[in-house]
């Protein structure tokens, strides 16, 4: 009788201790969710679909090998997330930007570019956008990303 006691209050113990590190300790990722909008001119990039994406920046000290990826929402605003995870790791980025409309439904690779100089601005490395994700609050607006216009 006391060993069968004894039993159950171990297979208790360790049901607690696997159910508090299943559903109770959720692991630190050390990323910082940032959400920002992009802009074109002074509109908001709502139409089409677009994504951003942040590259680090090892020469301002960035050393994470991990790209934050995020897509546009139709109300211009994106959320980054790395490996599918919210958020990426704090340091200096470069960014780059592409916002495009389907022309062909049947055909999704045929698009039109909704942003001005597409080559420069979509390709981290060329289009001079450079932001840094701290840890903590931040004001709002901080990872907004700003386009020029299009030209008419």
């Amino acid at each position: 009788m006391r060993s069968t006691r004894r039993a159950a209050c171990l297979v208790a113990a360790t049901l607690a201790v696997i159910l508090g590190t299943v559903v109770g300790c959720k692991p630190e990722t050390g990323l910082v969710p940032v959400r920002g909008r992009v802009y074109i001119g002074d509109e908001l990039s709502t139409t089409g679909q677009g994504t951003v994406t942040f590259h680090p920046d090892d020469k301002k000290g960035n050393k994470s090998l991990e790209e934050g990826h995020g897509h546009i929402m139709p109300d211009g605003s994106f959320l980054l997330d790395t490996r599918g995870q919210v958020g990426i790791a704090p340091g200096w980025y470069k960014v780059g930007v592409s916002v495009s409309e389907v022309l062909d439904p049947a055909n999704p690779y045929v698009t039109k570019f909704l942003m001005p100089e597409p080559e420069k601005y979509s390709d981290w490395n060329r289009s001079g956008i450079e932001i840094e994700v701290v840890p903590g609050k931040v004001e709002q607006g901080k990872y907004d990303i700003k386009l020029p216009p299009l030209k008419k």
